[in-house]
């Protein structure tokens, strides 16, 4: 499932002053420290932009002021790591190529996949998906098909912020019905939340910062339960609104809302492997 293994860092004029490629002096020391630690403990990482995306994961977890704040954002980052690797290793998805999990996944429940919005308001990507049209059926046939799921929802996450600047803002996550939801796909949705759930917790180098949930009056009852299925720093991010009218004026559309969720992804990946490239570290 991992995004490609490139531990490559650029220090050419080309990134020089683009702030989407350069790091603070303090980000640039806990990146090299953090490195120095995985390299020493054989801590697989994917290449340098990953780390330095757990090095934001971290950072608000302890205040500066905190002189030994460095140590122990570093060594939460390394604990981190050492269970989102584990988590990929119990559920084989090295094994897993995301691309093709996700073009799969797009086959066979295209409507699960939203693309019709770009940003929220403070400009933070949006990753979204539809609560009708859940591919639980599709998760639970096997383990393969429920590790092929994570690894293609790990991977558009990680696709919500492909470079530094967005990586800053953090991401934004959306779900919608769109009157489209019925009892019964509610409890299917519920029912892929509980399989979904390790692929929100703060093992992945992901900052998710805002969350909209546009939800019926008819199953709002169900809200509680989705959210003591979620990691609690997620759940208290959540935001319920009533229809997609309201949810609309918090978000930005996109520019072509007829993308696909494979163009999306195949456009965003570049980008990510344009900043893996030219990271100045």
């Amino acid at each position: 499932m991992c995004l490609p293994s490139t531990n490559a860092a650029s220090t050419s004029a080309d990134a020089s002053g683009d702030a989407r490629y350069e790091l603070t002096e303090s980000e640039r020391e806990a990146v090299i420290a953090l490195k120095a630690a995985c390299d020493q403990a054989g801590i697989a990482y994917n290449n340098l932009f990953e780390l330095a995306k757990y090095v934001l994961v971290v950072h608000s977890s302890f205040l500066d002021s905190d002189e030994k704040a460095p140590q122990k954002r570093l060594e939460k980052a390394v604990s981190l790591m050492k269970k989102r690797n584990a988590w990929a290793k119990k559920h084989q998805l090295e094994h897993i190529d995301p691309m093709e999990a996700l073009e799969e996944l797009y086959q066979l429940h295209p409507d699960f996949f939203v693309t019709n919005f770009s940003h929220d308001h403070e400009g933070r990507v949006v990753v979204a998906h539809h609560h009708a049209h859940a591919p639980s059926d599709f998760v639970y046939q096997s383990k393969k098909n429920g590790a092929k799921y994570l690894a293609a929802e790990q991977f558009r996450m990680n696709l919500g912020a492909v470079d530094m600047e967005e990586a800053r803002r953090g991401m934004c996550m959306v779900s919608i019905t769109d009157n489209q939801l019925t009892t019964k796909r509610s409890f299917r949705y519920l029912r892929l939340v509980t399989h979904a759930q390790e692929n929100l917790k703060s093992m992945h180098p992901n900052r998710v910062r805002s969350i909209y949930s546009q939800v019926p009056a008819f199953v709002m009852y169900l809200v509680p339960t989705v959210k003591l299925l979620l990691p609690k720093k997620i759940a208290s991010r959540v935001n319920i609104v009533g229809n997609m009218e309201e949810l609309g004026e918090l978000l930005h559309s996109a520019k072509n809302p007829d993308t696909t969720v494979l163009e999306w992804a195949e456009e965003r990946h570049a980008k990510y492997l344009e900043t893996v490239k030219k990271l100045i570290v």
